[in-house]
Order: C-alpha cells, then sequence, then structure tokens
C-alpha cells in the first residue's frame, strides 16, 4: 500500500472539503479531502470495504477492495474519531458519492465521533432533499417502531423501522457493529 503517514496539525493545503469534492463530478482522479472525521470503521458495504466520514459539508464514503481499505485501518491506527486527510478517485455509485481506492494523506489523530445529526423518517425517502445532504452522514431518528420487536439483530441483516405510515430500512452489516446481538427495542423509540 503505498501511503505515507504524518502526524501533523499543519493541513494539507490542496485538500478539499467533501462538498467541493462532490462538486468535481464522476471519475476525478487524485482528490484529496480533508480533514475529515470517521465515524465508525465498520464496514458498510460487503463487497469490497466501505466506511463513512464528513466533515461540516458532508459525508464521503471511503471505498476499497476489502484487503486494501482494511488493512489501512490498523495500518495508520484509524478509529472512530480519527481525524484523517484521504486521497483517492472520487465517484458516484448508485447515487452515494465515495471516495475509492483510498490511501491515508495524514492522520491527525483521535477526536471525538462526530454528533449525530437528527433527521426525520420523510428526509429517507426516494427524492427527499435532505436525504442528499445526509448521506454518510452519522444520523439520529427518533419516534420510529422497529418490525421485529424483541428479537436479536444479527449482521448482517436488514430491519424495517416505521413513522407516520411510512417504512424505513436499517442495515447492519459488520459484524462488529455494536447493535449486533442485542434486542431489537420494543415501543417506540
Amino acid at each position: 500500500i503505498a501511503a505515507t503517514l504524518a502526524f501533523a496539525s499543519a493541513a494539507v493545503t490542496n485538500a478539499l472539503t467533501v462538498a467541493q469534492a462532490k462538486a468535481l463530478g464522476n471519475n476525478a482522479a487524485n482528490v484529496t479531502i480533508g480533514p475529515v472525521t470517521i465515524s465508525t470503521t465498520n464496514d458498510l458495504n460487503g463487497s469490497g470495504y466501505t466506511f463513512p466520514a464528513q466533515d461540516a459539508s458532508g459525508g464521503v464514503l471511503l471505498y476499497g477492495p476489502g484487503t486494501t481499505l482494511s488493512s489501512l485501518i490498523p495500518a495508520y491506527g484509524l478509529t472512530p474519531g480519527s481525524i484523517v486527510t484521504f486521497n483517492g478517485t472520487g465517484t458516484w455509485y448508485y447515487g452515494m458519492y465515495e471516495l475509492g481506492y483510498v490511501t491515508v494523506v495524514t492522520n491527525e489523530g483521535a477526536g471525538a465521533v462526530p454528533a449525530p445529526i437528527d433527521i426525520d423518517a420523510q428526509d429517507l425517502q426516494n427524492g427527499a432533499p435532505t436525504g442528499k445532504i445526509c448521506q454518510s452522514m452519522l444520523v439520529r431518528i427518533t419516534g420510529v417502531v422497529f418490525r421485529d420487536q424483541g428479537q436479536s439483530f444479527v449482521s448482517p441483516g436488514t430491519y424495517s423501522i416505521y413513522k407516520y405510515g411510512l417504512t424505513n430500512t436499517v442495515r447492519l452489516q459488520d459484524a462488529a457493529d455494536p447493535l449486533n446481538g442485542t434486542t431489537i427495542p420494543t415501543g417506540t423509540c
């Protein structure tokens, strides 16, 4: 893996915000994004390896072949809350913005996991303008009811939530997800 590690507080001069990187369009090569904060290092894909990071302007999925990206996590000590600048190819994949085949430019060390953005059931519906804004960002939705109440979350797995007569899906992909093995809440949560 061709990557260099530098613990430094100096910003990378050519680094873009997530919003600036998204504006470059599809298949933009040699895109440097950062600093961004990693919200989880759990694999969110299952066919490769992806995990999300975000800055104040938006979220990005970091993607790579499983052996490449997953090996960066221990090699650079990446954990939820790590503040990192990445380089890769910016791609729109099925409506999601990804930075593919990433390398670590700098790891500025640990910070806090981003605070979740409060959203509602309508924000997750197809075509909702807020759905695009919150992609790859840590979100929280309250007042929902799970269909499989009282059973255990098993990862990988997909679970339906309901609110206002709308159905949305919660996906657990990684066995390391903290919800894996816990009881699915009963009632409104």
